[in-house]
Order: C-alpha cells, then sequence, then structure tokens
C-alpha cells in the first residue's frame, strides 16, 4: 500500500491518503520494498526509524486517511514521518524540486531527477509510480533533513534579531 503524505492548515494535522497498487497484469503489483517512492502529492518524507530512540525524539502528529479516518505517526524535528516497522521510503517531489534543486521530468519514455550540480538519480516507474532506488532515497532524505534544518536555524536567527531590535527600541 503507497502512502501519500499532505499536510493541511494546521501544522500538527497532516492528511495521508492510500493508494492501492494494481496487482495483476503486466507490470503490475506491489512496489518493491527496496525502492523509495517519489511522491508528487506528499509534503513531507517518510522512512522507517533507525532505533528506538530516535523515535523517542519525535512528537506525534493527527493524520487523516483517505477515507476519513484519522490516526498518529511520529514526525521527527526535521519534519520527516518516521514509522515504527518496516516501510518503503516515501520522497516528496515538490521538496526536492523546491528546496534542493532537483528538477523531475517526466515522458512517455520515463522519469527523470536530475541536479544542476549532482549526478542524476536513477528512477524507475512500477505501476506507473515513479521510485528511486533504495540506496538514493536516505541520501536525498537526509538532504531534506538538512535543508529543513538550515530552514528553521535561519528562522531562529531571524526571529532573535528582531526580539534583539525590539528590545533596543525600548
Amino acid at each position: 500500500m503507497l502512502k501519500k503524505l499532505a499536510e493541511d492548515s494546521s501544522p500538527k494535522h497532516m492528511s495521508l491518503r492510500k493508494m492501492e497498487a494494481p496487482t495483476e497484469g503486466p507490470g503490475k503489483g506491489k512496489p518493491s520494498e527496496n525502492m523509495g517512492l517519489l511522491d508528487s502529492g506528499s509534503t513531507h518524507p517518510l522512512r522507517q526509524a533507525k532505533n528506538e530512540s530516535e523515535l523517542g525524539q519525535t512528537r506525534t502528529v493527527s493524520v487523516t486517511l483517505a477515507d476519513g479516518t484519522q490516526t498518529m505517526l511520529k514526525q521527527s524535528e526535521k519534519g520527516t514521518i518516521l514509522s515504527e516497522g518496516k516501510a518503503s521510503p516515501i520522497l516528496p517531489v515538490g521538496a526536492l524540486v523546491e528546496q534542493l534543486g532537483y528538477k523531475f521530468n517526466w515522458t512517455a519514455r520515463g522519469c527523470r531527477l536530475s541536479h544542476p550540480t549532482k549526478p542524476d538519480v536513477v528512477v524507475k516507474t512500477r505501476s506507473r509510480c515513479p521510485e528511486v532506488r533504495e540506496c538514493d532515497a536516505p541520501r536525498l532524505i537526509r538532504e531534506l533533513e538538512a535543508a529543513k534544518l538550515r530552514e528553521l536555524e535561519e528562522s531562529t536567527k531571524a526571529l532573535q534579531a528582531a526580539v534583539d531590535n525590539a528590545e533596543g527600541h525600548e
């Protein structure tokens, strides 16, 4: 079962849409567990937690499934949704493009994930779902997490500068 992440207006509330992969016919079947899904509907990456300690450092966020039911999932300080069990990684295409500068191109001949200064990432399509190799997925998620931390650090510095400025005008 593939999952798409999409954030709604509440910062601690996200929705998960489920998609069933076709199970019969040529090229059909479950997505490879050795691949990471490139998902244009996701706003946050998803990966399996490394260990219990990492899970202990998360916050719990509300997630709405496609059928309207809600569930709770763990989210790291870097914004990544962490699975407590085995899970194929999910990479948000929009974040790869907007935050990291990748270009995603999908034509009748296939998909391509490229970057102006980095080697192309191999993309395969299975059941009309673009996937990257499992070895590339963790690296891309680490890049997204690093970008999120830089964003948080810059926001903290800007906020501190605003506080300092306000205190100087008292």
